[in-house]
């Protein structure tokens, strides 16, 4: 051809043929060899397959044959049907337990029998007791040993409390020991601190007791012009009787006798004078010590009825000063005498409807 008219084109296409031609030859190699496997390979299966078919047909036969022996088997059965059957049949773990127990059973059946048979050769010539008897001896016997048993363990828990108390009281007994050495200074100064020596002051009653006494210098001023200059109060300062505590107790000087006395000697009247003056010196004092805070509203709930009538129209006088400074008081009361000194005030009537309010000015 014109394409291999050159030498080295035609040299060429030779190699490349040559190349092609040992390749194919490999592959024919590959094939043949392939080939003859796949031959050995389904000559071996046919003979396989001959054997199988061989038993399979001697297997269809056992088959056919156990499959009528079953059937003849379950009509001959207690069973109706083969799911009656398939029902009671039990798994593999189950038939295995029940085998297992089954075992267990005839071996304790037959220790059992043997035990019985030695038994009944011992008592051949013994005389048969008197089991009832027998039987309320052992339980008395058992009704006693219980009884007892209880009584033991009664005394081991006490004896195991009275151990572990006295252990403990000897650990409470150390400690007591090393506390009572660092109370000696700090029990001391709690004591006095709390008012359990001496005249029975604590500290709080301490503070509260110069607090007090601002107060009831204030107050005293105030009883002073409503009792016509007869009383003042004052904070007592001995030791009160028995544990009572101390400190805060209250006495009034009367200047008529001469003497001090307890404010529970005073007369009605007197005593809502001295809470009335009390009253006012506390809101004194705390404006005083709050530093700009006012108390500027002040009720007072009945008590005037007590008042003879100087008294009255003192204290009424007093809360009418205390007005003046720029204060609010308000009196809840029914005396009759007060209406005539309150210009503005709030009267509850009742009616046939029932209670009404009136505003009077």
């Amino acid at each position: 051809p014109a394409e291999y008219i050159e030498t080295n084109k035609l040299e060429t296409a030779i190699e490349e043929s040559g190349k092609s031609i040992k390749q194919l030859s490999n592959v024919i190699d590959v094939v043949q060899q392939n080939q003859n496997k796949a031959t050995k390979l389904f000559t071996e299966s046919q003979t396989i397959k001959q054997n199988l078919d061989t038993v399979l047909k001697t297997d269809t036969s056992v088959v056919d044959d156990a499959t009528s022996q079953w059937h003849e088997a379950l009509s001959n059965s207690v069973f109706e049907s083969e799911s009656d059957f398939k029902s009671v049949q039990l798994d593999e773990t189950s038939a295995k337990l029940l085998k297992s127990e089954l075992s267990a059973f005839e071996k304790n059946y037959q220790h059992a029998q043997g035990a019985l048979e030695v038994q009944q050769k011992a008592l051949k010539d013994k005389d048969k007791p008197d089991v009832a008897a027998l039987q309320v001896e052992l339980e008395k016997t058992l009704l006693e040993k219980e009884g007892l048993e209880e009584e033991f363990k009664q005394f081991d828990n006490q004896l195991s409390h009275l151990c572990k108390a006295q252990k403990t009281l000897k650990n409470y007994a150390k400690r007591l020991e090393e506390q009572e050495k660092i109370y000696q200074v700090i029990g001391t100064l709690s004591d006095v601190a709390n008012g359990v020596t001496g005249n029975k002051i604590s500290l709080q009653r301490f503070v509260l007791g110069v607090l007090l006494d601002d107060v009831l210098i204030v107050a005293s001023q105030r009883l002073k012009v409503m009792s016509k200059g007869r009383y003042l109060l004052i904070r007592k300062e001995n030791r009160a009787k028995g544990n009572k505590a101390s400190g805060l107790e209250l006495e009034v000087e009367d200047s008529y006798t001469g003497k001090v006395r307890a404010v529970s000697t005073l007369s009605g009247g007197e005593s809502f004078m001295a809470s009335l003056s009390l009253a006012l010196g506390l809101s004194d004092v705390v404006q005083a010590y709050a530093g700009g805070i006012r108390l500027d509203t002040l009720f007072i709930d009945e008590g005037f009825g007590s008042l003879d009538a100087d008294s009255l129209e003192l204290a009424i006088r007093t809360l009418i000063d205390l007005r003046d400074t720029g204060r609010m008081v308000g009196i809840i009361s029914h005396v009759s005498e007060l209406k005539e000194q309150i210009n503005l005030r709030l009267d509850v009537k009742s009616g046939k409807c029932g209670s009404y309010v009136q505003m009077v000015n």
